[in-house]
């Protein structure tokens, strides 16, 4: 049961990094944590593959880099508003298929586009 709920929470946190256009190494950067430790969390694994179970210190640091509250890494996309939900879809379907830089450089865009100055 723990390791489908952290297999479940790494693969949350790599949706969030994700979805900022961020690589693991930023995240690391920006959590100020070992970039290993970062791929474990996301893996739910370690190298031997025994469980990597994140404490709160670590899942508040990695929280505090994505700027979301902790609760965010146990709330799926099924609690945003439906026309949020559409609009994801959308997107999404738009950008399957594309190379993984064209959606970094459609985030990358849209965060330039639309972060007050």
């Amino acid at each position: 049961m723990a390791k489908v709920l952290v297999e479940a929470l790494g693969r949350r946190i790599r949706t969030l990094r994700e979805a900022r256009g961020w690589s693991q190494w930023e995240l690391s950067k920006q959590a100020k944590l070992h970039l290993v430790w970062i791929q474990q969390v996301e893996q739910g694994k370690r190298a031997n593959h025994k469980p990597v179970i994140p404490s709160v210190a670590t899942l508040q640091k990695i929280c505090d880099a994505l700027n979301i509250p902790v609760r965010d890494l146990f709330e799926s996309e099924a609690r945003l508003p439906k026309e949020d939900t559409l609009f994801a879809k959308a997107l999404i379907n738009l950008m399957r298929g594309r190379p993984k830089s064209d959606k970094q450089f459609l985030i990358q865009m849209a965060q330039k586009l639309f972060t007050k100055r």
